[in-house]
């Protein structure tokens, strides 16, 4: 069984915030914090990833049809 890479986990979690899936987004989320803290990334990227978590809970769960996000910059 092969293990995610941070970056793997981060794609995850972005493809499932845009589908209105949360709580996958915020696991895929946690997984690339949980294995970027422990790697040698940047700054810049583990900020990215705590305030992509951070976001899966702002998002409004209870919308039948959430706008899907346009235009999400990345930093690597």
């Amino acid at each position: 069984d092969i293990q995610k890479s941070w970056s793997e986990w981060f794609s995850a979690g972005q493809a499932f915030r845009d589908t209105g899936n949360y709580p996958a987004a915020s696991h895929a989320f946690r997984e690339a914090l949980t294995i970027a803290e422990r790697s040698s990334v940047s700054d810049a990227q583990l900020i990215a990833l705590d305030d992509a978590l951070a976001e899966t809970y702002a998002e409004p769960v209870n919308l039948p049809n959430p706008k899907p996000r346009i235009g999400a910059r990345s930093v690597w």
